[in-house]
């Protein structure tokens, strides 16, 4: 069997239904409260929401509560298949997401480079 039901969870549910309008939310509020940002204040919010965001990841793996079906993808090919230590499969995963925006034009920023290169290790 491909799947792993252990991976499906409440918080895969709240990943499928509230990710995208939380992603929104949030960028509508940092319009509204800093419309112009400077290169250090982008640069310094970057570095925040990455860091958050890895902690966010951690505890959402380590709470056993399920996992979008992306984040599945390397976690069933590092434990359940073995092919190559989980660090490697997320990297893997993320350079095919990385690679697929590219071929559909989307804009390549330095959190996305920063965080496919990272977020596995």
């Amino acid at each position: 069997m491909v799947l792993r039901r252990h991976y499906i969870g409440i918080a895969t549910i709240f990943n499928l239904l509230l990710t995208g309008m939380t992603a929104d939310l949030m960028r509508n509020l940092l319009d509204a409260l800093l419309p112009h940002p400077g290169l250090a204040m982008r640069g310094g919010l970057m570095l925040t929401a990455i860091v958050l965001t890895c902690l966010a990841a951690a505890l959402y793996f380590t709470a056993d509560l399920g996992v979008s079906a992306y984040d599945a993808l390397a976690l069933i090919a590092a434990y359940k298949y073995r092919l190559l230590p989980f660090k490697y499969c997320r990297i893997i995963t993320d350079s095919i997401c990385v690679l697929v925006g590219l071929v559909f034009d989307v804009t390549l920023g330095v959190g996305t480079v920063i965080t496919h290169f990272l977020w596995g290790p």
